[in-house]
């Protein structure tokens, strides 16, 4: 692919097959913030294909002045095609619950997460929250990582109200950052269902170890810092998500080393607080029917979603 960096005043290009060849270009450093902005630094990975435009039949879902994705993207890397489109920043900071919240997912991510998340829209909850909302609301970030910081750092107080202002207009949540407040969660709002979703320990191992070799990878960090503001702050969500759910491990191996261990940690302090009569435990194979039944939904006539997250993660990566 083609990566191009754009400022006010310089443009580097470079061809490469690989993010780490971007170690050997030299960038002045910028001390505005705003030259970093999603708007004035673009990582572009552009293929044989040429983007489309609107008057060609209309397939732009959104668009920018400054970058925009097509249903081609969509259907190439599925969410994270949102990346490339200016994302709204609109606070929530003075927002309170406007839907209650029915539906709860404590699962970690890559265990049908995204599956979950396409299936409750299905199932018409309102607004079902993953972790690529944030593509959508970079304030989100910024809310979350102050929470994260009041509960595992003792960095300020966080109370129900606060995840009320982030999450007040969705009635189901999957995926992280909200799994580091499972306890918190199930407590708070005692009228939710809980579904966790169960999957063979090392099937959900092997997508997490290829995750964990992308995310660990000494390019990983390029396109953070030259774009801070956007790129730096939702990668800063998931790495304060993954540190506390794999309880340290600063290699990937030693990460690696951790995870069935996490994962039986975590699914056992759900069942230990969580009512029985509030639980669900899950399969995706199960398809609609154990499902519907808990959340008094008729059965829709769509198939069930089965996403496939590890293709999808290295196609975004």
């Amino acid at each position: 692919p083609k990566i191009t960096l754009t400022t006010e005043k310089t443009a580097v290009r470079k061809d490469t097959s690989d993010l780490r060849a971007l170690s050997s270009i030299k960038f002045t450093p910028v001390q505005n913030e705003h030259l970093l902005s999603h708007r004035n630094v673009t990582l572009l990975a552009s293929s044989s294909r040429q983007r489309e435009t609107t008057a060609q039949k209309g397939r732009i879902i959104r668009s920018s002045a400054a970058t925009m994705a097509t249903q081609a993207d969509f259907d190439r890397i599925d969410n994270y095609a949102r990346i490339s489109t200016t994302t709204k920043t609109s606070t929530r900071r003075k927002c309170n619950r406007v839907v209650p919240m029915e539906i709860f997912c404590p699962c970690y991510s890559r265990a049908g997460t995204l599956s979950m998340r396409k299936a409750l829209d299905i199932l018409e909850f309102p607004k079902p929250y993953h972790f690529s909302s944030f593509y959508d609301n970079l304030q989100n970030c910024d809310m979350w990582l102050q929470l994260a910081k009041a509960k595992f750092e003792g960095k300020g107080t966080y109370g129900k109200e606060d995840i009320d202002k982030l999450l007040g207009h969705c009635g189901a949540v999957t995926d992280m950052p909200r799994h580091l407040f499972t306890e918190e969660t199930i407590e708070w709002y005692p009228e939710a269902k809980v579904v966790l979703v169960e999957l063979n320990i090392d099937s959900w191992c092997r997508p997490w170890s290829a995750f964990l070799t992308d995310a660990m990878s000494p390019a990983f960090p390029i396109p953070t810092k030259l774009d801070p503001s956007f790129l730096g702050r939702i990668a800063g969500v998931g790495i304060a998500g993954v540190d506390k759910q794999i309880g340290g491990g600063n290699t990937v191996a030693a990460a690696k080393a951790r995870l069935k261990e996490m994962y039986r940690k975590h699914y056992a302090f759900v069942r230990s607080v969580t009512p029985k009569e509030r639980l669900l435990e899950y399969s995706l194979a199960d398809g609609w029917g154990p499902l519907c039944e808990l959340l008094s939904k008729p059965m829709p006539t769509v198939p069930f979603p089965h996403e496939n997250e590890t293709a999808r993660d290295k196609k975004g990566f």
